[in-house]
């Protein structure tokens, strides 16, 4: 099968992180992957990785908006003639998946022009980020996802968290639906560094390293960890905390910081790559995921299986997470409760004893489940192309 993936976003956590990862996995089983994206961290418009035939609009973007939300929507003019290009020498596509609504203008173009079966891949909803409240692009963004589904022969959702919000939300029926969850992989981490030295980079051997690796936004709580890290320190004084990650939040978390004085004691390091977030995962104490909204928990099944504690906040998609593992394993917390949280944290870190004092950390110390690996997870999403392109009424791959 010859597929198309279409992310509007940047490679990196979350969507970027999903994509990279399944692409991969069925580019192992044997399929002709692509991905087109919005714009690759090498800057260069076409290129190859583990198989899979990563492609970006050539040369910057000759406008702005005036907010992200229409310059996702200027970004799909440059994506829709990149894709009509690839079409036509790389084509013809058995299927356009399109990762959430920031490519799914342009991958419209694959079904409507091309008539190529069309799969929405939704990694959480928009009214659901929401929480009820939301800001006029906010509401369109919505919308927007709402009319994917629409259109989409086949819409993929995480977890049945988000399967519920796609049905009572946008009025999807179940039997258009399909839960693909996310995976986790070993080859992404590999990680040759000498673990002592790493951990000496970010903390002395004496103190303990506390985790949050993400994107820097509201749903994600990074606000909310460092409320509680101001409880948490006053308990356990020689606690270092790692931010990994970048977004919109990233003004207002380094405001926060310094108003609570945690200046010395928080690190934000901005967007690590795969393998910098292996070693970590071998060196640190404990992994928190202190989200407000989440789709699935791909962190904190990261975490799991490098035998890292996680504390989850206990929502969406780490719930069902937690059932998967075992919640032994990840443990369900409030951050909404600062002082709460901040006693998890240094309960946590107490029952684990000091890191320094074991060995560093194996990848796969922990068993995943066979259904959050990778493969199963591409060997799901074939099947749900095939059901589309019959749906689709294609008898052969489409054609320009």
């Amino acid at each position: 099968m010859k597929i198309l993936h279409v992310m509007g976003g940047q490679e990196g956590y979350g969507v970027g992180r999903y994509v990279a990862e399944h692409s991969r996995a069925q580019a192992r089983l044997g399929h002709s992957v692509h991905v087109l994206t919005a714009g690759g961290r090498t800057g260069d418009p076409e290129r190859v990785n583990d198989g899979v035939l990563w492609h970006a609009p050539q040369g910057k973007y000759p406008f702005f908006a005036y907010n992200d939300c229409l310059q996702t929507v200027l970004h799909n003019l440059p994506l829709a003639d990149r894709l009509r290009e690839l079409v036509e020498r790389e084509g013809p596509f058995d299927v356009v998946s399109a990762h959430g609504w920031k490519g799914v203008l342009a991958a419209g173009i694959g079904q409507r022009v091309f008539r190529c079966p069309l799969v929405v891949t939704l990694h959480g909803t928009q009214v659901g980020r929401m929480g009820g409240k939301g800001s006029r692009e906010e509401i369109y963004v919505a919308d927007m996802e709402k009319w994917a589904c629409e259109r989409a022969e086949r819409v993929v959702v995480p977890s049945r968290f988000v399967r519920r919000e796609v049905q009572d939300r946008y009025g999807i029926s179940e039997e258009k639906i399909a839960l693909v969850p996310g995976g986790v992989g070993q080859e992404t981490f590999e990680a040759r560094v000498d673990a002592g030295d790493f951990r000496e980079v970010f903390a002395s051997p004496d103190e303990r390293l506390v985790l949050l690796a993400g994107r820097l936004a509201h749903e994600k709580g990074p606000d909310l960890l460092l409320r509680s890290a101001q409880h948490a320190l006053k308990a356990a004084p020689n606690t270092r905390f790692i931010l990994a990650g970048d977004g919109p939040m990233k003004e207002l978390v380094e405001g926060e910081i310094e108003k609570l004085g945690l200046g010395d004691r928080v690190r934000l390091t901005g967007l690590l790559g795969p393998t910098v977030m292996g070693a970590l995962y071998r060196v640190v104490d404990l992994v928190v995921v202190p989200s407000r909204y989440e789709a699935f928990g791909i962190g904190a099944l990261e975490a799991v299986a490098w035998g890292v504690p996680v504390l989850a906040a206990n929502v969406g998609g780490l719930t069902e997470l937690a059932e998967k593992v075992g919640a032994s394993v990840i443990h369900p917390v409030n951050p909404e409760e600062p002082v709460g949280f901040a006693s998890a944290i240094v309960g946590a870190l107490k029952a684990q004893g000091r890191r320094t004092d074991a060995p560093p950390r194996a990848y796969g110390q922990r068993g995943i489940p066979n259904e959050l690996t990778w493969r199963e997870a591409a060997t799901q999403s074939i099947e749900v192309y095939e059901k589309a392109r019959v749906e689709r009424e294609c008898a052969a791959p489409c054609s320009t």
